[in-house]
């Protein structure tokens, strides 16, 4: 008899990524614009992408037994635009990220919700240099997400037991971070 498949919802290591931000004004849609990007790419089984948009409230439903929460969103950390993020979130960060551009984060959701905190939770984001009322990216953001998309799936194989499934993937980004870089 041959192997059935394993569906997302059977696995004990779920990855969510979870871009999120508004399409509507420029690098604050960032997360969405990742998010299409990881569309192309091959990822195991286990990991689900979601585009949240700006009604992350909706997506904490998408959060039910999740071991790891990958969340990409424009942030505001202070340093040049096109800077590149990764902060990982601890209960000793109070469960919240202040960089984030919104009101509430997903973190605040999560904890309104009463939802637990996945065993991991890591938030990436680029420092955003256009936020007015455009559906592009700036060409700053725009030269940084290669190295975000790098990011984030050097994260997903740390949290997922088959490295041979990334490589594929992470041959096809290393190669656009090398064009980048020339």
């Amino acid at each position: 008899m041959a192997d059935e498949a394993i569906t997302y919802e059977q696995y004990s290591d779920k990855i969510l990524i979870m871009g999120i931000g508004n399409l509507l004004l420029g690098d604050e849609g960032l997360g969405v614009h990742a998010i299409r990007e990881l569309w192309n790419a091959k990822l195991p089984d286990a990991v689900k992408l979601l585009d949240a948009g700006t009604a992350f409230i909706d997506a904490v439903s998408h959060l039910e037994d999740i071991h790891t929460l990958i969340i990409i969103d424009a942030i505001k950390g202070g340093k040049k635009p096109g800077t590149v993020y990764r902060i990982q979130v601890t209960p000793d960060l109070c469960m919240s990220y202040s960089a984030s551009m919104h009101d509430k984060s997903v973190i605040d959701m999560m904890r309104i919700a009463q939802y637990p905190l996945p065993d991991r939770v890591s938030v990436f984001g680029i420092e955003p240099e256009v936020i007015d009322w455009t559906m592009d990216i700036s060409n700053t953001v725009s030269e940084a997400m290669p190295i975000l998309i790098y990011a984030v799936l050097s994260e997903v194989n740390n949290s997922y037991e088959s490295l041979e499934v990334m490589d594929t993937c992470y041959q096809s980004t290393f190669n656009k971070i090398r064009i980048f870089n020339k």
